[in-house]
């Protein structure tokens, strides 16, 4: 059974590739492509010199990532449940149109100093907004381990019980 629409258009988010024109972004090392779906990020980014670990809890995803990459990297993984990582590998994190509460404290222990996160939640259709970040939410989990390069929000829902469509790009401190 397949938890994802196979997209129309594979162009990757044009948050992502705003971000990645950041001026001190070095395009190599290992990028992380967390709940990549079919892999619109994972085939671009490994296009840009990345070698990219695709992880995602549709198989059928997956599958079609490997098809079209042999030197795929695929991880089919319950993000809710234990990663199968626990040090600080990767240089590169990217996560679009995925929401879960705490994701982005348990991303950062992933990323190494002087790493980069690219975050960028779903849209807020229909009542899906109800599951989206409140202020201040993100903002604690990345608490004082990240610089926030790019920021964009807008507010969905109705005035007292606003959340919020977020679009984050930041940076991992140095210890």
């Amino acid at each position: 059974m397949s938890h994802h629409k196979q997209p129309f258009d594979d162009t990757p988010s044009s948050f992502v590739l705003n971000c990645m024109d950041y001026k001190s972004f070095s395009k190599q090392g290992l990028a992380l492509d967390f709940a990549c779906g079919y892999g619109r990020h994972t085939h671009w980014l490994a296009s840009e010199g990345f070698t990219v670990v695709s992880c995602d809890l549709a198989f059928d995803g997956l599958q079609t990532i490997k098809k079209d990459s042999e030197n795929a990297l695929c991880v089919c993984i319950d993000a809710r449940a234990s990663l199968p990582f626990d040090t600080p590998l990767f240089q590169l994190i990217v996560v679009v149109h995925y929401v879960q509460k705490g994701l982005l404290s348990i991303l950062g222990k992933l990323l190494a100093p002087g790493g980069f996160l690219i975050y960028e939640t779903f849209g807020g259709q229909g009542e899906n907004w109800r599951f989206l970040p409140v202020a201040g939410e993100l903002e604690d989990e990345l608490a004082q381990d990240f610089s926030v390069l790019k920021k964009t929000v807008r507010l969905l829902g109705p005035e007292n019980d606003q959340h919020l469509n977020i679009k984050l790009f930041a940076q991992k401190n140095y210890a």
